[in-house]
């Protein structure tokens, strides 16, 4: 995959990491794993990371804003999205072949380098909303349109309507195209 994934249990120890996820918190990165924690140098990224896992841990798992850690000279700056699994049906995508402790996946996307907002390359590539990122994200994670929709707290026709923007500014007719184009 091109997205970074992390798959952590219920006591926040990552469980799963992809090879992509492993080169975006290596040498170079804002943010690294050491010791089986995310971490960062910088004290505010730390905090908002913690902040950001524990809340997509807690009971109800509640869907923490996306964390961004911008990198110094020198730095890879990161785009961290949190998502609760636990109390969800966990079906699509997810349910092929995650373990059972599996309790919460953040995706890691680099930050484009031409937008100092904290845009994702994602959002920078395919000049999608931050709603429109937000909805794609969960769709790429595996969630149904009605999942994502209740994640959000927005409503299944609003969920559509960014379906339908997201598909235009991508150039696809389906999920699964989009899946394609960008986890090709």
């Amino acid at each position: 995959l091109p997205t970074g994934v992390l798959v952590f249990d219920r006591g926040g120890r990552p469980i799963l990491v992809n090879r992509r996820a492993e080169e975006l918190l290596g040498p170079g990165a804002a943010v690294a794993l050491r010791q089986r924690q995310l971490t960062s140098l910088d004290p505010r990224a730390r905090n908002a990371l913690d902040r950001a896992l524990s809340m997509a841990l807690a009971p109800g798992g509640t869907l923490p804003p996306p964390v961004i850690v911008r990198g110094g000279p020198g730095t890879r700056g990161l785009r961290l999205t949190f998502t609760a699994l636990h109390g969800r049906r966990r079906d699509g995508l997810l349910a092929m072949e995650l373990p059972a402790q599996a309790a919460c996946i953040a995706t890691l996307e680099p930050l484009a380098d031409d937008d100092p907002g904290g845009r994702s390359a994602l959002a920078g590539r395919l000049g999608f909303t931050p709603a429109e990122e937000r909805l794609c994200r969960l769709l790429l994670a595996g969630r149904t349109l009605q999942d994502a929709a209740d994640l959000l707290d927005i409503s299944r026709n609003t969920a559509k309507t960014h379906l339908k923007r997201i598909f235009d500014k991508a150039g696809v007719r389906s999920q699964v195209a989009l899946i394609g184009l960008i986890r090709p």
